[in-house]
């Protein structure tokens, strides 16, 4: 009867080990480059979120205030897409968002974006104002229909899918 007990527990544990590797152990198939064009403290989204664009023809899909000058945009559209990452309304201005890693893994079908979400430091005097923090990066088109975009603690902040 122990014996039988221990059986099942090794095969229950194995089991749950096998289960979690599957589902964080993904290798990407490479990895993409992914420059940061501008953090920004007022994108006017009061929620947080992604945007995706792909086309230059998709830049209206952006709220009306992260509408970007197309002279002013340096990104060819033939060769990469705009991830826009949104914070969402912040209460003073010790939030923001920077590019985490210079790199993206490439899953099957599914982008990896690294970025950091910057907090107030405690202690310190912030403009107690709202803000709403975004980050624009420049990412290569590819193999992939999705972008998730992880924090510096592997929390999602989102998907996006074309």
């Amino acid at each position: 009867m122990r014996r039988a007990l221990v059986l099942l527990y090794a095969l229950l544990i194995g089991g749950m080990l096998l289960g979690c590797q599957a589902v964080g152990g993904e290798k990407p198939l490479r990895s993409l480059p992914v420059i940061s064009l501008q953090s920004l403290s007022q994108c006017g989204v009061s929620d947080p979120g992604l945007g995706w664009v792909r086309q230059l023809s998709e830049l209206s899909v952006l709220p009306e205030t992260l509408r970007l000058p197309v002279d002013r945009l340096t990104l060819d559209f033939t060769q990469h897409s705009l991830l826009v990452v949104y914070l969402g309304a912040q209460p003073n201005t010790g939030y923001r968002l920077q590019r985490l890693a210079s790199e993206a893994p490439l899953l099957v079908g599914r982008l990896q974006v690294e970025v950091e979400r910057i907090t107030p430091k405690p202690g310190m005097m912030y403009a107690q104002m709202i803000t709403s923090p975004c980050l624009l990066l420049e990412i290569p088109k590819g193999d992939y229909s999705q972008i998730e975009v992880l924090d510096q603690h592997g929390v999602s902040l989102g998907i996006v899918s074309h």
